[in-house]
């Protein structure tokens, strides 16, 4: 039940990913109400006063007034047509079912100037299983997610395509197999829907809920190569951490001694170095900060999925009605949290980046290992290739984190003349995930190949922790060692899958 209040940025998760039936969305009866009394006053004042988008023009045309009561209906239907100007590949359908259930749960708080017909609408597309066919180019982050959110509109006019039962079909005849017919669009109601932030919103929403499960499959890693590398663990002992008090520090280093609670490495001395690497000797802080971002990202991104974001907006004031002109629907609060988070991760595949390193050439920690985790080095090229990988997703990281805020074209005849690129920004922040995975994995295939090496040329084996076990199991169930060379690709796409359908996490 939406209520424009509570949604969380899991409930956006589940529901992007949900199969279609699954989960029913409905309006709450009393945002049902709020929408019907505030709209009713809304046409009360429209031969009164003039209110941007509904009887005026849009973008540059704001002081062209329109007066003929058929053309307030047309300015709105036009609206929707000349602003569904996208381009390039479509969404995935599950960004689109974010983006829907973002836009009706803002609309539900009743500062837009919609009826609740409209929100009714975009829950019946959604419950009817018809998601428009969204093409992902086209949006400045300000107004809003202007293009893609028009390509909404226009299924619910009965044109461009949409998906129906997973079958693509132009617009009408998709509402016609759902049981809808067309939507007309009410003055200010096309304006109320396209004129918000709810595509960098959906993105932003993933985001933040991949990063939170990845985090944790970071701290894995990371453990289970200290593991294999034979490092410290002294570096997490929280009294380092109390007289530098950051929390989120604390709760790695927390994280991290738990996962390695029963390991060797809690009653082992390195006799061959005092301290590890960087890259292992500062987990909790480069860790700790990524945390940092994730913890910002989320709480920006949740007080944005709960917002009246268009413009204008309509108080209640006594007995009448305040129009208030603003710029909520600028994306910067979004488009900074997704840089700042976009950096943040890319620390995350670099640091990795770094121990992967470590455990191809281990002379720091090792003596006499094979080179590249691999025996007969020369006929065998090993985990060799797959470092040159991760080298490569970590570059194409550093390109994809750089911010998009900074950069700015004014359109509009210069009336909208800033920025915020947050759909962008959400966009790289999606894809620095998607690399950031295939990085780990290849950490995590690398650290239980040298444990599988190291424990069949010595007769001390290294005892795991009872969670880096479990997953030392699960992974080697799913792919079995193998002592010579064998293709990669397709392990690193196994660890990956397993990543993301949380099968790597302890009971």
């Amino acid at each position: 039940v939406l209520d424009g209040n509570s949604l969380t940025i899991k409930d956006v998760y589940n529901y992007a990913f949900c199969k279609d039936g699954e989960i029913t969305i409905s309006l709450s009866k009393e945002s049902e109400r709020v929408l019907d009394r505030k709209y009713k006053k809304l046409l009360t004042i429209l031969n009164k006063k003039t209110v941007y988008g509904t009887n005026t023009g849009v973008g540059v045309f704001n002081n062209k007034l329109i007066v003929e009561k058929n053309d307030l209906f047309k300015l709105q239907k036009n609206i929707i047509k000349s602003h569904a100007a996208g381009v390039g590949e479509y969404f995935d359908k599950s960004i689109v079912k974010a983006a829907i259930l973002i836009r009706a749960n803002s609309l539900c708080k009743g500062y837009s100037g919609v009826r609740p017909d409209l929100v009714k609408f975009l829950l019946k597309m959604l419950n009817s299983n018809i998601y428009p066919r969204v093409p992902s180019i086209g949006s400045l982050g300000a107004s809003g997610d202007l293009v893609p959110l028009a390509h909404i509109g226009l299924v619910m006019i009965g044109e461009g395509e949409a998906e129906y039962n997973g079958k693509i079909y132009p617009g009408k005849i998709a509402l016609d197999k759902g049981g809808l017919k067309p939507f007309e669009f009410y003055p200010k109601e096309a304006l109320a829907l396209i004129n918000g932030t709810s595509f960098m919103g959906a993105l932003a929403s993933l985001a933040v809920y991949r990063a939170e499960r990845l985090k944790y499959m970071a701290n894995l890693c990371a453990s289970i190569t200290m593991e294999a590398l034979g490092s410290h663990i002294e570096q997490f002992n929280l009294n380092l951490h109390r007289v530098r008090p950051y929390s989120e520090i604390m709760e790695i280093s927390k994280e991290i001694l738990n996962i390695l609670k029963d390991s060797y490495l809690v009653n082992f001395n390195s006799q061959k170095n005092i301290q590890d690497a960087y890259s292992v000797r500062c987990i909790p802080q480069v860790h700790g900060a990524v945390l940092m971002a994730i913890n910002h990202a989320k709480r920006n991104v949740e007080i944005e999925i709960n917002s009246s974001d268009d413009n204008p907006l309509f108080f209640e004031k006594n007995k009448n009605l305040l129009v208030l002109h603003g710029g909520n629907f600028h994306g910067e609060p979004i488009a900074l949290s997704m840089n700042y988070l976009s950096i943040a991760l890319s620390e995350i595949g670099g640091i990795s980046e770094c121990r992967i390193s470590h455990l191809l050439v281990p002379d720091y920690y090792r003596d006499n290992f094979p080179m590249f985790i691999t025996e007969r080095g020369g006929i065998n090229s090993g985990y060799m290739i797959a470092h040159t990988t991760a080298s490569a997703l970590c570059a194409e990281n550093r390109v994809l984190a750089n911010p998009c805020s900074t950069d700015n074209i004014p359109t509009v005849g210069n009336v909208e003349d800033h920025h915020s690129m947050g759909l962008l920004a959400a966009k790289n922040c999606n894809k620095i995930l998607d690399n950031l995975e295939d990085i780990l994995s290849i950490e995590l295939l690398s650290a239980i190949r040298f444990i599988d090496l190291y424990n069949s040329n010595n007769k001390k084996k290294l005892k795991l922790s009872s969670i880096t076990m479990e997953i030392y199991k699960k992974i080697r169930k799913a792919i079995p060692f193998v002592k010579d060379d064998s293709t990669i690709y397709d392990k690193i796409t196994k660890v990956k899958k397993l990543m993301r359908n949380e099968i790597l996490r302890s009971k």
